[in-house]
């Protein structure tokens, strides 16, 4: 859905008043936050509005979903269109994994359909589940403490006390 398509141009500027906004391709940069840390995206030639008064930039919703996608790009985490893909291949329901992540159901509808940013932990949660058959069954375990017959198990680090 465009917003462009709903109303035709000129819109009135919220910040001078004038009608006089129009599409536009504009070079963006804006500063995101994300896991505790912020990161700069530039987009140049950003399908948005802008007033050719006082060039204040109006973004769609259009506009914020392409940023979203440049950033999760820049982040090198799976995109929305990867996650349903490598849920599918692993032939996991969404129920199902979202169980596995330890989150709710509709969580990970938004991670597929691009209305949640994973954090990085996550996101590595995710590949690891969709790369390891392994991984999934752990994870899957009705319980924390019920692990496969086959499951390699690790060493108790010594407490120090």
């Amino acid at each position: 859905m465009k917003n462009f398509d709903k109303k035709p141009f000129p819109w009135r500027c919220s910040k001078c008043g004038e009608q006089a906004v129009y599409g536009a391709n504009v070079d963006y940069a804006t500063t995101m936050h994300h896991d505790g840390h912020d990161y700069a995206v530039k987009v140049d030639g950003l399908k948005a509005a802008r007033c050719v008064k006082c060039s204040q930039i109006k973004l769609d919703a259009e506009a914020l979903e392409f940023l979203d996608g440049v950033f999760i790009r820049q982040l090198h985490l799976l995109t929305p269109e990867q996650v349903l893909e490598n849920r599918l291949k692993a032939k996991v329901s969404q129920h199902d994994l979202a169980v596995a992540l330890g989150v709710e159901d509709y969580v990970v509808e938004q991670l597929e359909s691009g209305g949640y940013t994973q954090s990085r932990t996550l996101d590595n949660l995710m590949r690891l589940l969709f790369g390891l058959s392994q991984v999934r069954e752990i994870l899957s375990a009705p319980q924390i403490g019920t692990l496969p017959a086959d499951a390699p198990s690790a060493p108790m680090p010594a407490s120090g006390v």
